[in-house]
């Protein structure tokens, strides 16, 4: 992977790497969600779909990649969380260093976490509540995986504007 920008810093790589995590959870694109409840019921149907997709036994590397990447790209909106990942650096580079960056960032993601869900081992996404702030609807969940006694908070932000997965906060 070529270097953007020597500011990028692993930590920022692992945040990256985790709002792509929490954005693969999304099948089909996001319809704009007219209130908290009706996010919920979204998010929800989605990480549903997202687990049937990449998880099934008989899939292969390749296909698993190639699902994620489709589910990533109709999803989350990468033009925005790319550039907040990057933080202030963004507004240093030109156009052909941000449109490789985002490239790579893409690249990244399912690198890292089309592979993660093939050692699925039943973690649920639970959802816990929904609220509206700023227009935009906020769905509160978390990762449970017993097997660790762990719970990571994961909340989702429904970007009305573009109907797609605008960032998340883990």
């Amino acid at each position: 992977m070529r270097q953007v920008d020597s500011t990028i810093t692993r930590r920022r790589l692992l945040a990256a790497g985790i709002l792509g995590l929490a954005g693969v959870a999304a099948a089909p694109r996001l319809a704009l969600a007219d209130d908290a409840e009706e996010a919920k019921t979204l998010i929800n149907s989605l990480a549903e779909q997202a687990i049937t997709a990449l998880t099934a036994a008989e899939i292969t590397r390749s296909e698993r990649h190639g699902r994620f990447r489709t589910l990533l790209v109709e999803n989350v909106d990468i033009k925005t969380i790319g550039p907040w990942v990057l933080g202030r650096a963004w507004v240093q580079t030109t156009e052909a260093q941000r449109k490789e960056y985002l490239d790579q960032f893409e690249e990244l993601l399912v690198g890292t976490y089309a592979d993660r869900f093939e050692r699925y081992a039943g973690e649920k996404l639970i959802v816990t509540d929904a609220v509206k702030q700023d227009g935009d609807s906020i769905v509160q969940s978390y990762i449970d995986r017993p097997q660790l006694r762990q719970k990571i908070r994961v909340d989702w932000r429904i970007d009305r504007k573009s109907t797609r997965l605008n960032s998340s906060h883990v």
